[in-house]
């Protein structure tokens, strides 16, 4: 997220700043696959990557094109997140089930 809001709230790029964040990115994809399940560690690391190549001023494609190949896979990782999330119990995520039931509750109301 980081890397995103630089690169958001900046007018002018850094190459060594972003490269920075890129590689914190990677790092933490990296760090993620340990406590998670095979699908979410690879769109972690897939998006790491993807973040990686879309500031990588020695790729000469279209800046457009390595942004949407971004977007896609944050979108990727952000469904296989849900999913993980949603295969936890209760036990090992005490806030989980008060949010689950806020959700049945908006869910509920917002049919009426």
């Amino acid at each position: 997220m980081d890397l995103v809001i630089y690169l958001q709230i900046h007018d002018t790029f850094e190459v060594n700043r972003a490269n920075e964040l890129a590689l914190r990115a990677q790092k933490n994809g990296f760090k993620l696959m340990v406590h998670v399940g095979p699908q979410l560690a690879k769109n972690s690391v897939d998006l790491s990557l993807k973040l990686q190549a879309s500031i990588d001023v020695n790729d000469s494609r279209p800046l457009g094109v390595k942004i949407n190949e971004v977007t896609m896979s944050a979108a990727e990782w952000y469904k296989a997140y849900f999913v993980e999330i949603s295969t936890y119990n209760y036990q090992s995520m005490p806030h989980k089930m008060e949010a689950d039931s806020i959700a049945l509750i908006i869910q509920k109301f917002g049919k009426s």
